[in-house]
């Protein structure tokens, strides 16, 4: 049976006796007594294994299950309904091309390659399974993809953690795949909060510790996208990110300088939110009139990343700084395009980008300069008798957030792939790529969360709170991603 409490911290001698372990470092009570070496498990080997003991006690109930329906399951095709005519395994594949593979050729291109190069037990065959029939059941809702996912998530887990004891397989693009589509089966199928994100992002933090700079090529995007998740992470999260998480990004390879200059200036703004969050905290816990050297440090550090991340937008090249704003007008469209853009609170602008990265990016920098204002603000919030720098920085604070929220709202549109017009709008949601909704989640919580602050909110823009909810309850119930759900509660 699985054990549901997670690993067991005890080390390797104890485990083996099946005795209990005092955990004692650097060597138990046991181990100090007898005279032997005390082993403890890796802090890598501990997080994983954390991850994996929830998924393992699922698939073993849906084996057990799938064992008293038919005598075996096969690793890709799994049984098929009669009614669906085409296979569930073609359709869950063909999907998950459709929504990931063909919009963002630069990460997943080499996935099909991959898939044909590795061996059929491998866990980048069970995480691709895992992936497709989760992403099938949150577009289609397809119970039999559902049950299917959790069975290969389970398979994919256990096999991680035999690769994870080989140095050698840590160091193969393969893992890295991985361990993006480990991130992306999180949020397709987690509706909660329960500490498992956290888990996958302090393993995605191993695997790159753990990266042999041999191994790092100019044409390997993985590195990079990893490396920006984990920024979300931390300014989700407010804290600060690790030392070396800066040298990491100076030492991966990037697609464009300009790419690496955005992901260094947000790991910047995410250490500069830390430290203004714990000032606030220290200033309402002994509050102090004066505003000391130790605060406009602080201060002029956040203005200066704000300005360098205000400057990025400017040294694009031309095939990405091409922007252009059009007017909506909801005459002859689709009626699910006409049901959100007549949403109470809805743009009345649309804004249209190059491509999709420059969309995506543009917005990551727009998000990450709205968390780095509301810190401001509430630092500020902590001064209780009124400071003429400071109050002119709270009213300069507030107009940046707005700009930007509205900024944002108008960048949704071009993300769902609708047009200002309509001309060329979707038939139906099932035509939008599932990426182009992964790539609004971020900017749309966070303008969200800007425009409910109490030091933001206004009547004005309440509307426009109300349609990122209306927004981000699309991309949970028609676009499939259950993560949403989490965004919404917060």
């Amino acid at each position: 049976m699985p054990n549901n409490r997670g690993p067991s911290k005890g080390c390797r001698r104890c485990r083996e006796l099946k005795v209990k372990c005092d955990e004692n470092k650097p060597s138990c009570h046991r181990c100090r007594k007898g005279d032997h070496d005390c082993v403890y498990r890796s802090q890598f080997d501990l997080v994983h294994r954390d991850q994996n003991s929830v998924a393992q006690a699922a698939a073993t109930r849906k084996w057990r299950q799938r064992a008293e329906a038919q005598p075996s399951v096969d690793i890709i095709n799994i049984i098929i309904p009669k009614s669906l005519g085409i296979p569930l395994s073609e359709l869950a594949y063909n999907r998950l091309y459709f929504d990931f593979v063909i919009p963002w050729p630069g990460t997943l291109s080499r996935l099909r390659q991959q898939l044909r190069e590795t061996t059929p037990d491998s866990c980048l065959v069970s995480v691709v399974a895992a992936v497709a029939y989760a992403n099938f059941h949150g577009r289609c809702n397809s119970s039999g993809a559902k049950s299917a996912s959790r069975v290969h998530y389970g398979q994919a887990l256990q096999r991680l953690a035999t690769t994870m004891t080989s140095a050698v397989e840590m160091q193969r693009d393969e893992i890295l795949m991985v361990i993006w589509l480990l991130g992306m089966y999180e949020m397709l199928t987690s509706s909660s909060r329960d500490g498992s994100w956290v888990t996958h992002m302090k393993g995605t933090q191993s695997v790159l510790a753990h990266r042999d700079k041999k191994n790092l090529k100019d044409d390997d995007n993985y590195l990079a996208v990893l490396c920006m998740n984990l920024i979300f992470f931390y300014l989700a999260e407010t804290k600060a990110p690790p030392p070396h998480l800066r040298h990491w990004i100076q030492q991966i390879p990037f697609p464009q300088a300009f790419k690496k200059q955005l992901v260094a200036a947000m790991s910047d703004a995410a250490a500069a939110c830390s430290n203004l969050r714990e000032r606030s905290k220290y200033r309402s816990a002994s509050p102090i009139e004066e505003l000391d050297a130790a605060d406009l440090d602080l201060v002029q550090e956040a203005l200066t990343i704000d300005l360098k991340l205000q400057s990025w937008g400017h040294t694009l090249p031309p095939e990405w700084g091409k922007i252009s704003t059009h007017p909506i007008t909801n005459h002859h469209r689709p009626s699910w395009t006409r049901e959100l853009l007549t949403s109470p609170g809805a743009p009345k602008y649309a804004t249209r980008y190059p491509n999709r990265l420059a969309a995506c990016d543009s917005n990551a920098c727009r998000a990450t300069r709205l968390l780095l204002h509301m810190e401001i603000l509430s630092f500020i919030s902590t001064f209780s008798s009124p400071i003429l720098a400071l109050t002119t920085l709270q009213s300069h604070s507030r107009g940046v957030l707005i700009t930007l929220t509205i900024e944002i709202a108008c960048s949704v549109p071009y993300a769902l792939d609708i047009s200002s017009d309509g001309k060329s709008d979707p038939a139906t949601p099932t035509e939008v790529p599932g990426l182009c909704a992964y790539r609004i989640i971020w900017p749309v919580f966070t303008g969200l969360i800007c425009l409910q602050n109490d030091l933001v909110k206004s009547e004005d823009f309440a509307q426009t709170a109300q349609w990122f909810r209306t927004i981000l309850r699309f991309l949970r119930d028609t676009m499939g991603i259950a993560k949403v759900n989490v965004f919404l509660k917060k």
